[in-house]
């Protein structure tokens, strides 16, 4: 008798004795023989025998180790440090699951699981066994290491076990006219408007916000956004700020060249071709940044107090995109209708169609922006948080701008427009948040 009969032999003895006539010695000669010395069916028999054993009586070890008599059936290997089962729950812990449900389930399967007081790190590369205060997150599909803290516009978040704790914070909205005619409003809405006067941007309480959309110069089509001013009725004369496309800054209509702090508002330049507005009046808040380089851009950061209080071309600002295009005149319109209902001039000219591109300039501007896009790029550690596709459609746009259809390319013109298209795609929120390690130019 050999040693395979010798150990069927004793699994025959082992199925009388754990479950009497369940099993009977027949059914499972019947198998052993149909194997015919095909050494993996044997094993497959033996192993399943022993499982049944093992779940039958979780207490007895007699055949956790029956591998060891039969050198052909060797025991399962399992990646990194993972230890072989072969009576466990199916499902075992893991960071992004650290008490998995295994209900419903067989309670004794065969799985490679991780030593006690430790889970698997299915986040980082799900092979692995670590303690759970030493599990990763992952954010839009950037893995995280503990610890690690992230901010939304309405959260601040702490790497905590394997999970992203979070505690609320005040949930602010922004404003954003870009490229000269590209707007986003406060709730995320984007519009163009290729407009040729001056604009209701924001109509607020004790506060509002005019833009000038004009043609960026004499003679071309596009448009570009070439004044802002702001109006505070928080006094009876109130006060006015006014900012230019050539950095230029006036309080009351008189020219100012050293920055503002008053008790209710901080106005300076941290950098050549950027201007910070910060108001902090009783009633309302808001923060401006302006750029004046290249093509004037504009970004109103608005409190969450500011909800159900604005009006204009950058929305309702309560966190309701569908009801954005509200007019003048409170009827929901499409975007031109809706923007040409806050004008403040009744005479403003509309401009015609954008002119067409010269082939040989499109592909310049194609080449220079679509580095925004390449998958394993300077920016494309940006790609998971910020909207580049919308970045990159507008961004082209900026820089045909640059490239009229009856001249060729300037290059000093053409480097500066793409910088450009790069400072707005970098002044994103998310963007500035990884800008120092991940998107640097």
């Amino acid at each position: 008798m050999d040693k395979l009969d010798l150990q069927l032999k004793s699994f025959k003895k082992a199925l009388s004795d754990y479950f009497g006539s369940r099993y009977s010695e027949n059914d499972i000669s019947k198998e052993y023989c149909n194997c015919k010395n095909d050494d993996k069916c044997i094993c497959d028999i033996f192993s399943e025998v022993a499982r049944e054993a093992a779940r039958q009586f979780p207490d007895d070890d007699t055949w956790k180790n029956w591998r060891t008599a039969m050198p052909k059936c060797g025991k399962p290997t399992c990646k990194g440090n993972q230890v072989f089962d072969l009576c466990d729950k199916p499902y075992q812990p893991t960071c992004s699951h650290p008490n998995p449900s295994n209900s419903n389930t067989d309670s004794c399967a065969s799985v490679c699981k991780c030593d006690k007081d430790l889970v698997l790190n299915d986040i980082d590369n799900g092979q692995q066994c670590i303690k759970k205060e030493h599990c990763p997150c992952k954010y839009r599909g950037v893995v995280h290491q503990p610890g690690a803290k992230r901010t939304s516009q309405c959260e601040t978040c702490t790497c905590t076990n394997g999970i992203w704790d979070c505690t609320d914070t005040e949930c602010s909205g922004t404003c954003k006219i870009e490229n000269g005619y590209h707007i986003t409003t406060f709730d995320g809405s984007q519009y163009e408007l290729h407009g040729d006067c001056n604009y209701l941007a924001v109509l607020s309480e004790g506060w509002s916000l005019v833009t000038t959309i004009r043609q960026c110069q004499v003679g071309e089509k596009q448009t570009c956004l070439q004044h802002v001013t702001l109006f505070m009725d928080t006094s009876e004369s109130g006060e006015i700020y006014s900012f230019t496309n050539d950095g230029g800054i006036l309080y009351n209509d008189i020219p100012v060249t050293d920055d503002i702090n008053s008790e209710a508002v901080t106005i300076f330049r941290p950098t050549q071709g950027i201007i910070h507005v910060d108001v902090n009046e009783d009633n309302f808040n808001l923060k401006m940044q302006i750029q004046t380089s290249s093509v004037m851009q504009l970004y109103l950061t608005l409190p969450e107090t500011a909800k159900n209080k604005t009006r204009g071309l950058c929305g309702t600002y309560d966190d309701k995109a569908s009801n954005d295009f509200l007019s003048i005149q409170n009827s929901l319109e499409t975007a031109n209708n809706f923007a040409d209902s806050w004008k403040l001039d009744k005479d403003c000219n509309i401009p015609d169609d954008m002119p067409c591109v010269d082939l040989n300039n499109a592909m310049y501007a194609e080449e220079k922006c679509a580095a925004l896009l390449h998958a394993n790029g300077r920016f494309a550690s940006c790609h998971n948080a910020v909207p580049y596709q919308s970045y990159y459609e507008a961004g082209w746009d900026l820089v045909r701008q640059q490239l009229q259809d009856d001249s060729p390319c300037d290059p000093d013109g053409c480097v500066k427009c793409y910088n450009n298209v790069l400072w707005v795609f970098l002044n994103h929120p998310a963007a500035s948040r990884v800008v120092g390690l991940l998107c640097t130019i």
